[in-house]
């Protein structure tokens, strides 16, 4: 029996950043189970020679959608509530919503050829912080400005300032 469309969808939103991540140079952990966090941005770090895990510096839900729609450069996405609530809450890192835009037609979310492999779209993030505070019930749209997508420069200016940070603190 095959994978429903939205494990499908899942899967694919996690494997477009990871490779994004990875690409960035940084560590990338994925959650085992779901509590709200899906993935995690880790740094690495050099001490004597040698790469050593420098810590979680971000924390990431991910959404995979092929019904947002973009106005006015912004993309709308159309967050449940309790996903917001989530969202919400404190953490020990700053934590960020990336959507991933994936086409109507399922044909279309992956080619591979043997030159390429290519997923169609992108991914989109937000802070927490400026997401809407959650209501009652139901869900709420929100808008992500298409200046923020999720691609090796946005992950190095998401995540180097925190990175920086443990670099300085290098143990002697």
């Amino acid at each position: 029996m095959a994978m429903t469309e939205t494990q499908i969808q899942e899967n694919l939103s996690v494997a477009y950043c990871h490779a994004v991540i990875s690409h960035a140079g940084y560590g990338v952990a994925t959650a085992r189970n779901d509590h709200g966090i899906d993935m995690w941005i880790n740094c690495v770090t050099e001490y004597n020679g040698k790469r050593h895990d420098g810590g979680i510096l971000l924390a990431l839900q991910l959404k995979a959608t092929k019904n947002a729609k973009v106005i006015a450069n912004h993309v709308h996405y159309k967050i449940d509530m309790d996903d917001l609530r989530r969202l919400k809450r404190k953490c020990a890192q700053p934590k960020f919503l990336v959507v991933y835009i994936m086409p109507r037609t399922t044909t279309n979310w992956v080619s591979s050829s043997h030159t390429d492999l290519r997923m169609q779209h992108g991914a989109y993030y937000i802070s927490a912080d400026n997401l809407p505070a959650p209501t009652a019930a139901g869900s709420v749209v929100i808008r992500i400005p298409q200046t923020n997508l999720f691609d090796a420069n946005a992950v190095h200016t998401l995540a180097g300032p925190m990175a920086a940070l443990l670099e300085e603190d290098d143990v002697v």
